[in-house]
């Protein structure tokens, strides 16, 4: 199964479409784990992110991101959850999730030497799966694909062991002509958040992320 990943709309960080079941859009409020609401100012809650709240509607600013969309209402409720819900403390951080993301690529060659040279610092190798249509290029878990249009508009982020590999990583893609999309350092999205930023050939936000002492998903 390949997962398709959507950009998050900016203004409310909610996406404007998810898919339910096989072949049913359904559109519904959908939020980013340990981020806020930003039309009502509440802190995501550990549960579903999101404070205990009644009702979620589309009337006011929601609904100018939902322009297309009826006038509806959605309970917040524990009804939303199919599993017992966990906190971001109680979850097991060494999970998977996700099995592979495929990235399309503008220019193969180029995207190829851009992941090859700034994953090489964070130790993951790479293997090529080319068939008689396509050239793929897997990077444990995630394969840069020769097929257009282009993947754009991706937030890609590598796990990475320790800062410096976070640092070897940034140099390694400036160093090669690459271009920076924020300098290794500490960032406020949580405590211990240890991050640099790339952007690959097709524009697309690569990150390498260390959880240091004090974030949740730390590994000592």
């Amino acid at each position: 199964m390949v997962v398709g990943l959507r950009p998050y709309t900016a203004k409310a960080n909610i996406l404007p479409e998810q898919t339910i079941g096989r072949g049913t859009a359904r559109r519904i409020p959908t939020l980013r784990c340990g981020r806020t609401w930003p039309h009502q100012g509440h802190q995501a809650g550990p549960q579903y992110g999101l404070e205990s709240r009644p009702t979620l509607g589309w009337a006011g600013s929601p609904q100018e991101t939902f322009p297309h969309t009826r006038a509806a209402v959605f309970s917040v409720t524990s009804s939303c959850a199919t599993l017992t819900a966990v906190g971001e403390q109680a979850w097991d951080w060494s999970q998977h999730v996700v099995d592979h993301v495929e990235v399309h690529a503008g220019d193969f060659d180029a995207s190829v030497r851009f992941y090859a040279t700034v994953l090489a610092p964070l130790g993951i190798p790479s293997w090529s799966e080319d068939s008689e249509s396509e050239r793929v290029m897997c990077f444990t878990r995630v394969n840069i694909v020769d097929r257009q249009p282009p993947t754009t508009g991706l937030h890609l982020c590598f796990v990475a062991a320790s800062r410096e590999q976070v640092d070897a990583f940034h140099r390694a893609g400036v160093e090669a002509g690459f271009r920076s999309n924020g300098a290794p350092g500490y960032r406020p999205y949580a405590p211990g958040y240890y991050a640099a930023f790339l952007l690959d050939p097709d524009d697309n936000n690569i990150e390498a992320l260390y959880r240091d002492v004090g974030n949740p998903g730390h590994v000592s």
